[in-house]
């Protein structure tokens, strides 16, 4: 709306505007489970038993018991604890299908998003931990922001390369929120 007054729009010609428009009523939606009714668009309550009655695929795992195929998983903790140095092992465990932390994984492609390092010490990274010849492992390095047009440039490797695993290094980087600390901010930056 802002950029209607900016433009030199008035209030009483937005108004007309939404006079003129036509309803939009929601129709039933693909996400209503089989044999139940829609009570709008994503709220489609249904009672534990026949929940629990839903067939779902077996979860596939990435890392056992850490990382399922297909989740958001945040890897938090305090500024040089050593985050990046224990997403980097991970890494390399996965793209090796090797067992990380006593746990197994999935061997699969890995796209890294290293926003805060220099390519210089991305190389140094993947030398040191002999990974530099996984041609499953993807990277960029440098600036990158979660806008529209750069989400639907990573998603072409990902679909592409067959991509499981995503590292972001820093998701503070990427996003595009005011206030990490915000509930609201960063809900909302999460959904897909």
């Amino acid at each position: 709306v802002t950029d209607w007054f900016e433009a030199g729009g008035t209030g009483q010609e937005l108004t007309q505007m939404f006079g003129k428009a036509s309803s939009w009523v929601p129709s039933n939606d693909s996400a209503t489970p089989k044999g139940f009714k829609a009570c709008g668009i994503n709220f489609n309550p249904i009672t534990a038993p026949e929940l629990l009655k839903l067939k779902q695929p077996p979860q596939l795992w990435v890392w056992e018991g850490y990382i399922p195929e297909g989740r958001l998983v945040l890897l938090c903790g305090a500024p040089k604890a050593g985050k990046t140095t224990l997403a980097y092992h991970l890494i390399k465990a996965v793209v090796k299908g090797t067992p990380f932390l006593n746990s197994p994984t999935t061997k699969c492609p890995v796209l890294v998003l290293a926003l805060e390092e220099h390519i210089r010490d991305v190389q140094d990274r993947i030398k040191r931990l002999g990974i530099g010849d996984a041609d499953n492992l993807i990277f960029h390095s440098g600036f990158l922001k979660s806008q529209a047009s750069e989400i639907e440039a990573i998603k072409k490797p990902v679909k592409e390369k067959n991509v499981k695993l995503i590292v972001i290094d820093t998701l503070a980087r990427f996003w595009m929120v005011k206030d990490e600390n915000s509930a609201s901010d960063a809900g909302s930056n999460m959904e897909p």
